[in-house]
Parts: C-alpha cells; structure tokens; sequence
C-alpha cells in the first residue's frame, strides 16, 4: 500500500529555498573555475609579452649601437639633365672667353712700339691661351660642346705659336737685333713694297694724300661680292679684292665683272693657310698656283699679294718677289669677319682714322673649310650693310677711295 505524503504550502518554500542555495553553490563553484582559468591563460600570455617586450627593446639598443659606428647611407644627389647641360655651357663660354681675350691682346700686343708694354701684353695673352686650351680639353666626346671646343683646340697651336714669335721680335728690339719680323720680314729689296704691322705708317706716308683702299678679303661669293660690287657702282668707287684661288676656280665670272669694272685683283693664296708654318715649297705652290688661276680668268697677272691670318715670314715675301708680287697688310682691321661685328662697330672702326688708310673687310666666308676659326661668323650682311655709311662719310671728309696700286702710284 503506497504511502500518499502530502506536501504542505509551506514545505514548498522549504524546499525552494534549498534547491536555490544549491544552485548559487554550483555556480560559485563554476565561476571559481572559470576565472582560475582566466588568471593562467592572462599570466601566461601577459609572461610572453614581457618576453616580446624584452626582446625588441634588446634589438632595437642592438641598431643604435650599431648606427653610432656605422654612419647611416647617405642620399644620392641626382643631377637633371638641364643642369648637366647649363654647367657644359658655362664653363664652354668661360674658355671662349680666355680664347678671344688672348686673341685680343696678341692683337694689342702687336701693335706696340714700346717693348716691354709688348711683351707683357703676350705673357697675358699666353696665359689666357693656356687657360682656355686646359678647360676645352675638358670637354668629353658625348658632350654637346666637344666639337666646338675640338675647333678651338686646333687652332690654339697657331696663336701659341704667334705669341712665341712675338715674344721673340720684342725681346731683340731693345738690342736692335730683329732684322726680321717673324710676320712681317722686310726685305730690302727696293723693287717691292712690302707694307707691313711695324712699317705701316712710314709706306702710308708716301701714298696718296686724301686717299682710302677699301679691301675685301677671301672671295669671291655670289652672295656677298655682288651686293659689295652694286654698292661700290653707285657710288663710282674702285677697291681692291684679295681673291683666293680655290673660289676663283668656281667663280671666274665674278672675278671678270670686278676686273671689268675698273676695281683690282690681288693674291689671297690658294687655300688660305697659315702661310707662315707651312714649308716654303708649299707657299709657293700656294702664291704661284693662283697667280696662274687668276691671269687665266681675267688674262692679267695681279701685283699684290696678301697673306692669309697675316702670317706670313721671310720667305713668304722672298717668294711673292719672285711671283712679282707687292705685299700689303692693312692699316684698320673693322673685324667684320667676327660673330661679334656688328654693322655700327664695322662702321665705327672703318671711320677711326683721320689720315690714309688701308681698310680690311671680307667679302668670302670659310675660305679654308677644313680649318676653321671658332670665333668667324658665317654671314657677311654686316659688312655690305655698312658700306654705304662707310663710303658716305669718308667722302664727306674729302677723302678719295683708289686701288692699292693707284695708292701707291708715286712711291
């Protein structure tokens, strides 16, 4: 027989009561558990961030350590290639600068009579020389500027050498030992004249009073001796033409329509070398080959001959002798042939002179192709465009223009 208990009202909150201490018990219990857990693995990872810690700061001392005795890599300078080219171009135009100022002063120098006032003048222009020579050597074969600095370079021997020469004459002045001009050897054979840089005011003294030589060197070219011969008919002046004999092969008309119009024909040479460093075989050939050129042209032998870069020595004029050749250099130099010649400074330096004169202009360009000045200009305009000027104001001031053997008809 089952027992029936019967649970009272009462007794249900008993027991209630028990069952929840239990299960804050179990709970407790759990809680405790999980958070021992917690606590190791939070030890744990907290040991191993320690360890990480330790470690990095170990390597990061390690690099600091390192970097005070081994210097950090520096940053590498880079330079664009318009900098590169702007630094080629300025240290090109500083070495043209000592060029052309040695250039200068050669030509100062060369008109001395004072002895000492020469020599230093040379000592200057020599140093320029050697400055100008050092950087142009400089300039590397892919540079823009190699093959401008390559024609200084060629033709530096040359002023190098005039300047040695010069050196030479003004040294044995004082001694009254220079007989001979290393440019300018004067013979003394009375048959020629010989006009020369250092005899140039005496041989003008005895030419005709009031009288002007307008010459032009290097042609003849059709661009510019016909402009020259048009103005020259307008005004009815005569002038005299240095013709080189390799253009005289290519242009004989020319050269016929200036003979025929009453203007005079002079030797330039052949190929228009430094007459003075070639070998005296190799002048002749040069002086004797055009008179031939030119009297086959025109079918008259010219009486003057001019040498090329005035270069010239004794033998140079001992050869136009035998050629029956006169010689003449200039009196003003208008520097037409320059890059820097302008129309008003080729007028300026043709009018500076109140007294007879012979005038230097240039009617050709490159008349030696294979040797060319790095400081020639390749245009002639400045030197037609002044003739007018020129011709006016000489007349003006009673002068008369001859040929150069019309200048020296009395001598």
């Amino acid at each position: 027989m089952i027992k029936i208990i019967m649970i009272t009202k009462s007794d249900k909150i008993i027991i209630g009561f028990f069952v929840a201490i239990v299960l804050s018990a179990i709970s407790g219990i759990s809680f405790a558990f999980i958070k021992a857990g917690l606590s190791n693995n939070s030890t744990q990872s907290s040991s191993e961030n320690e360890v990480n810690q330790n470690k990095d700061y170990q390597e990061s001392k390690n690099i600091e350590n390192n970097l005070s005795v081994i210097p950090p890599p520096r940053r590498k300078q880079t330079i664009s290639t318009n900098q590169l080219l702007k630094q080629e171009e300025e240290k090109f135009i500083q070495a043209s600068q000592y060029f052309n100022e040695a250039d200068r002063l050669l030509t100062e120098a060369r008109g001395q009579n004072n002895s000492q006032s020469a020599i230093s003048l040379l000592n200057e222009a020599q140093k320029n020389l050697e400055q100008a020579n050092n950087i142009m050597k400089e300039f590397e074969p892919n540079s823009p500027y190699h093959k401008s600095a390559q024609d200084y370079i060629n033709y530096i021997p040359f002023y190098a050498d005039s300047i040695n020469q010069w050196k030479n004459y003004f040294t044995k002045l004082d001694s009254h030992q220079a007989r001979n001009h290393p440019w300018e050897a004067i013979t003394d054979n009375s048959n020629f004249i010989d006009l020369t840089y250092h005899n140039k005011q005496s041989v003008m003294a005895k030419a005709k009073k009031q009288s002007v030589v307008l010459t032009f060197d290097d042609g003849p070219s059709p661009q510019y001796t016909e402009p020259i011969l048009d103005i020259l008919r307008k005004y009815n002046v005569k002038a005299t033409f240095f013709v080189v004999g390799s253009q005289v092969s290519q242009h004989c008309a020319i050269v016929q329509r200036i003979y025929s119009e009453g203007h005079e024909i002079g030797n330039h040479s052949y190929t228009h070398p430094w007459m003075g460093r070639i070998s005296d075989e190799e002048q002749q050939q040069e002086i004797f080959q055009t008179q031939a050129i030119i009297e086959n042209c025109i079918g008259s032998k010219p009486r003057w001959f001019r040498s090329p870069y005035a270069s010239q020595n004794e033998s140079t004029l001992k050869i136009a002798h035998q050629a029956g050749l006169n010689t003449a250099l200039w009196t003003i130099d208008t520097e037409d042939w320059r890059k820097t010649s302008t129309t008003n400074s080729i007028i300026q330096k043709a009018l500076n002179y109140n007294r007879n004169n012979i005038i230097l202009m240039h009617d050709g360009v490159e008349p030696n192709p294979n040797f060319k000045h790095p400081s020639a200009s390749l245009s002639r305009s400045n030197t037609v465009q002044s003739l007018d000027t020129i011709i006016q104001r000489l007349q003006d001031k009673g002068f008369q223009f001859v040929t150069i053997s019309e200048a020296f008809s009395n001598y």
